[in-house]
């Protein structure tokens, strides 16, 4: 009798321990007999769903699963005796695509019923797509300049070289398109040294006016050539900040003032403080965003006016490099825009920066 009971102890605890690993599981799970009635689920397959897994046990499966679909590939799995697997799109209660993975189960040779495992396929599906895009992207950036040096090199060769007007033209455009893929090349290394937190943060108490200062000094001849007034309004502060990250985020939003704003216009560097942050905005009289675009302006490559944004040189990375730096440092980035009224970017560093 002890030896039973001793055996029924065992039996339960291995019952205990097979329940928590099945509820620990990130990936949904449900059980059904030969019947089609449930006789286990876990709470992610409740969440992914969004199901009432404490009241499913015991219940037909079609009661609840009729309205994803699901039902006739669980009745068709256990009538073939077949594993299947599909891909299924969810709407509800939020878009999401699924993989399911359906496995009938036996016993004694004889049809006992099946255990289906879900699998949420969105964040995968999505790096899918970014990675492709990006690729894409690439691609087409690096094209262009390389098409034009390959071009204008094979026209020199051809004869071109000995005109001296013609040489000369012809090596400033290849001249050109060669600082473009050096820019486009640099900027990507930059990139992927931010997303993979390679780049160490380094924070120290600094004066902002000296940071903007420094900064304008390096741009001040290049606003004066497009007769663009740069101005500051900068609060003496003395905050901390990775000074590094800080000079390129500014340098990067002026860079993008600059390009977007028209001859004659304005562009403003203001810096103040709130109670919890202080504040770095990049305001221009430019063209303006639409407000259609301006969710996407600090995604890789993304550009408002593909044409423009080309011939002005940028590599369509400066942003979405401002973004990721500002979020190294707990920061938060957003913009204002209206078309053909300018825009403000608006950077907010948190006062108190112990966490970082």
């Amino acid at each position: 009798m002890e030896a039973l009971n001793q055996k029924l102890i065992a039996l339960q605890e291995s019952t205990n321990q097979m329940n928590s690993v099945i509820e620990a599981l990130d990936t949904g799970m449900i059980m059904v007999d030969q019947n089609g009635i449930i006789k286990l689920v876990n709470r992610s397959f409740g969440s992914m769903f969004d199901l009432p897994v404490d009241q499913m046990i015991g219940t037909h499966y079609d009661a609840y699963l009729s309205n994803y679909n699901l039902s006739p590939f669980l009745l068709k799995c256990m009538e073939t005796n077949t594993p299947k697997r599909l891909e299924m799109p969810l709407f509800y209660p939020q878009e999401r695509m699924v993989e399911a993975s359906l496995t009938p189960i036996q016993e004694n040779n004889q049809q006992a019923g099946l255990v289906a495992i879900f699998r949420d396929l969105t964040a995968f599906r999505h790096l899918e797509d970014l990675r492709r895009d990006f690729v894409a992207n690439v691609s087409h950036e690096l094209k262009t300049p390389l098409t034009s040096i390959v071009g204008f090199t094979e026209t020199l060769l051809d004869g071109a070289r000995k005109d001296p007007d013609t040489c000369k033209e012809f090596l400033q455009i290849i001249y050109k398109e060669g600082l473009r893929l050096q820019r486009l090349v640099s900027d990507l290394l930059d990139l992927s040294k931010i997303e993979s937190k390679q780049i160490p943060i380094k924070m120290e108490i600094v004066s902002v006016q000296m940071v903007v200062h420094d900064v304008v000094e390096t741009l001040v001849e290049q606003m004066q050539a497009k007769n663009l007034r740069l101005l500051t309004d900068v609060a003496p502060l003395m905050v901390k900040m990775d000074t590094d990250c800080v000079r390129q985020i500014l340098v990067n939003l002026l860079a993008n003032a600059m390009n977007y704003t028209p001859v004659g216009g304005k562009v403003t560097v203001k810096v103040k403080q709130n109670k919890q942050h202080w504040l770095l905005q990049v305001m221009d009289t430019g063209i303006g965003i639409p407000e259609s675009d301006q969710p996407r302006i600090f995604e890789r490559f993304y550009r408002v006016d593909k044409a423009r944004s080309r011939n002005s040189g940028g590599t369509g990375l400066g942003l979405a490099i401002v973004k990721h730096l500002v979020e190294l440092q707990h920061g938060e980035i957003e913009v204002e825009s209206a078309v053909g009224k300018g825009s403000i970017f608006t950077v907010r560093f948190p006062l108190d920066v112990s966490e970082i």
